[in-house]
């Protein structure tokens, strides 16, 4: 009995004691539990400083070591390079398959790219398909010989013929482009005479200045007729549009159209005419030639 009256004395002790807990005593039980809250606060932030400084320098570290990489590829690719140059320098150039473009021309075309003291640089420039070709010639390939030494194999123009300028001959190709002056006489290329044009005015690689814009395509058109059918004129005479071909004193006007019918006729006429009048100079008629004509007009020089 005893016992259970001090259990019931010590609960009736404890619930008063719950009871009368003060306002100051809340009050500082409150701020006891802020200052813990503050005090782990405190300690996830420094614990936050500490990670954000490792992470800074571990990104500083990282940046150190990607800009040293950098630099060694740099250092290494410049190295590269400077070897490629000195091993790739340029210092002969071979010319083959010229005959009236001299070598000296070819040197001084591949020399006149800034770059061209690389023969690797060469090999990729002078090989593309777009490089602008000296006015003479038609394509070049270039290949290495060494690697300091390249070769300039030549392709050239066929002239479609040439103009008399008194101080040399001015040779254009089919679409009349000034392509070479020389003292020099190209066999196969037909004499042009009755075109005026003033020297002064043409530059190599560009068309030749003339007031008939359409006589150099007439001129194509007869020239390519002419080697068809395996005929060597010694002179072409313009007139306007008017043309005549000579072969050698015997004149054949063609006029200025349908030269396709016309010139197949010139040979076996020419053969006839040698046995019939030998040695005869003359004009032979083909003006108004159809195929359908029976007889053509030769009309003898008189004496």
């Amino acid at each position: 009995m005893t016992q259970q009256r001090n259990r019931k004395t010590d609960r009736g002790r404890s619930r008063t004691t719950a009871k009368h807990y003060s306002r100051d005593d809340i009050i500082y039980l409150a701020g006891s539990e802020d200052l813990h809250d503050r005090e782990i606060r405190s300690q996830n932030n420094k614990n936050n400083k500490k990670q954000s400084k490792k992470h800074k320098k571990n990104r500083r570290n990282v940046s150190g070591k990607v800009f040293l990489y950098l630099f060694i590829i740099i250092i290494i690719c410049a190295g590269l390079v400077y070897l490629e140059t000195l091993i790739f320098q340029l210092k002969q150039i071979r010319v083959t398959g010229n005959v009236y473009t001299t070598q000296q021309e070819v040197e001084e075309w591949v020399k006149q790219n800034p770059y061209s003291g690389n023969t690797l640089y060469d090999l990729w420039y002078f090989n593309r398909e777009n490089c602008t070709q000296l006015p003479s010639v038609e394509k070049v390939k270039v290949s290495l010989i060494s690697p300091r030494k390249i070769n300039v194999a030549v392709t050239e123009k066929t002239m479609t013929g040439r103009i008399d300028l008194g101080s040399g001959y001015l040779y254009f190709d089919k679409d009349g482009i000034a392509s070479l002056k020389s003292e020099e006489l190209i066999e196969g290329t037909a004499m042009i005479e009755g075109i005026q044009i003033e020297e002064s005015k043409v530059k190599l690689g560009k068309k030749i200045p003339v007031d008939d814009k359409d006589v150099f395509k007439q001129l194509s058109e007869l020239i390519a007729l002419l080697q068809e059918n395996e005929l060597t004129a010694d002179k072409i005479i313009c007139s306007g549009s008017e043309l005549t071909v000579v072969f050698g004193n015997v004149r054949v006007s063609l006029g200025s159209a349908s030269y396709e019918d016309k010139i197949p006729q010139i040979s076996p006429i020419l053969q006839k005419l040698s046995e019939q009048y030998e040695n005869q100079s003359g004009e032979l008629h083909l003006e108004s030639y159809q195929t359908s004509d029976t007889s053509i007009r030769f009309v003898p020089d008189t004496q």
